[in-house]
């Protein structure tokens, strides 16, 4: 046996340097990307990765992408002497698809200090990145934040959400009015109350036996009134009946039409107002009652200015196994103190 050996004697190499261009540097789903090689010295052999699953041996290829993302592309070349590969580099990153469209809702866009919003993004396409500013010199990068309003205002929201390709800004004015006012909560049940709605009129069904707080004078049929248990925060409720013979009592059962409805909440306290004693306010109340009447609710939203005791009602009713209540004139009075 023989030892062989192979020896090169008087060559110099140079190994090349991978390189590359690519053309355009980002663009839609399906637009072709052209990429050209600029490797020095030049190779023999080529080997392009597109960062997509796909792959050339072409020096100088032509690649379509169909799904929108970034794409880290190499290019590995050879010659008989050696092999190189480009480096991983930002610039060799091809984004695909375009910059999204901003966009977003809120699930409440006034009430009264502290005022605790969700805000939603709608925004349409790929989205990276998500940039809030809440106008109150809050801001998240959050895609879907919560935000608590502390002061009174009327504020812009911005949304400024994008991605490798561009941003998109939308902005709504004066979307979230955060009001300066009195909040009070009303917890209470009524055990016997029963209310039916026939053709758009409340037929109420009252058992006495279970609820004993009540006053009905048979002489005067048109009003029955109950007083809620103590610590709920209303003081008594008031109902009417105008029409017919009013409201009649048959045994433990007061039965008749309720033509108006009149809550009378306690006290409501105003002590976080900073306006100075003697100028004009507007005060806005919000009083949910969600236990009038048969574990039915009662939403109002009430802006009372400087002169009548209520104004402008919105009522929602909605009622546990009956037919929702609509049409009732519900009126609230407050005790106003401070």
């Amino acid at each position: 046996d023989e030892d062989i050996y192979l020896y090169t004697t008087d060559v110099t190499v140079t190994c090349p340097v991978a390189n590359f261009s690519a053309s355009p540097q980002s663009g839609d789903v399906g637009t072709p990307v052209n990429f050209t090689d600029l490797t020095t010295p030049a190779a023999d052999h080529w080997r392009w990765d597109f960062g997509d699953g796909s792959n050339s041996t072409d020096q100088n290829p032509v690649h379509v992408y169909s799904s929108t993302g970034t794409y880290q592309v190499s290019l590995t070349v050879n010659t008989p002497y050696c092999r190189n590969q480009t480096p991983v580099d930002p610039t060799r990153i091809i984004p695909v698809g375009s910059a999204p469209v901003a966009g977003f809702t809120a699930n409440a866009t006034s009430g009264m200090i502290p005022l605790t919003v969700q805000f939603t993004n709608t925004s349409i396409g790929w989205q990276k990145d998500w940039m809030w500013d809440f106008g109150d010199g809050g801001t998240s990068t959050l895609p879907n934040p919560v935000h608590t309003f502390t002061r009174k205002g009327a504020f812009d929201i911005t949304l400024t959400t994008g991605n490798d390709i561009g941003s998109n800004t939308t902005r709504k004015l004066s979307y979230i009015h955060a009001l300066e006012g009195a909040s009070q909560q009303i917890f209470f049940t009524l055990d016997g109350i029963s209310v039916r709605s026939a053709d758009g009129v409340q037929n109420l069904s009252f058992d006495t036996s279970k609820t004993g707080d009540f006053a009905f004078d048979p002489a005067a049929p048109s009003l029955l009134t109950c007083h809620p248990p103590a610590g709920s925060n209303l003081q008594q409720i008031s109902l009417y009946s105008m029409n017919g013979d009013g409201f009649v009592q048959e045994g433990i059962f007061i039965n008749g039409t309720i033509t108006r409805s009149i809550f009378l909440s306690s006290p409501v306290a105003t002590t976080n107002f900073t306006e100075e004693i003697g100028n004009p306010v507007t005060v806005n109340y919000t009083l949910d009652y969600p236990g009038y009447p048969d574990s039915g609710s009662l939403a109002f939203d009430i802006y009372d200015d400087t002169g009548p005791d209520y104004s402008d009602l919105r009522t929602v009713a909605q009622k546990g196994g009956f037919t929702s209540i609509y049409g009732v004139p519900y009126v609230m009075r407050f005790v106003r103190t401070g």
